[in-house]
C-alpha cells in the first residue's frame, strides 16, 4: 500500500502550501529571513531601515514583518515566535 509521500514524486508544489490557508500578498520580497530573536530582528530592521510591510496575527498580538535592502536585494524579516502564523496586509 502507498502512502500519499510514496506518490509525491516530482511535484513542484508541498503537500500543504501557503496559498492553500492565506492570501498572497502582492510584491512580497522573494527572500526572506527568520530568527526565533526578536530583538535581533528589531536591530537588523533598525539598522538597515526597515520598513514594516506586513504583520503576522497570533493569540499574543500582532509580529510585524520588515522590509530591508542588502546588497540591492529586497528581503522580508521577521520573527515568528512558534510556528506559521497568518499573514495581515498593513
Amino acid at each position: 500500500m502507498a502512502t500519499i509521500f510514496e506518490r509525491w514524486g516530482s511535484a513542484k508544489t508541498a503537500l500543504i502550501n501557503p496559498w492553500n490557508v492565506i492570501e498572497e500578498k502582492p510584491d512580497f520580497p522573494e527572500v526572506c529571513i527568520t530568527t526565533f530573536s526578536a530583538d535581533m530582528i528589531d536591530r537588523l530592521a533598525e539598522s538597515r531601515d526597515g520598513k514594516k510591510i506586513a504583520e503576522l496575527c497570533s493569540a499574543n498580538g500582532n509580529l510585524p514583518v520588515y522590509e530591508i535592502c542588502y546588497g540591492g536585494k529586497r528581503i522580508a524579516v521577521f520573527y515568528p515566535e512558534w510556528g506559521p502564523l497568518p499573514v495581515r496586509p498593513v
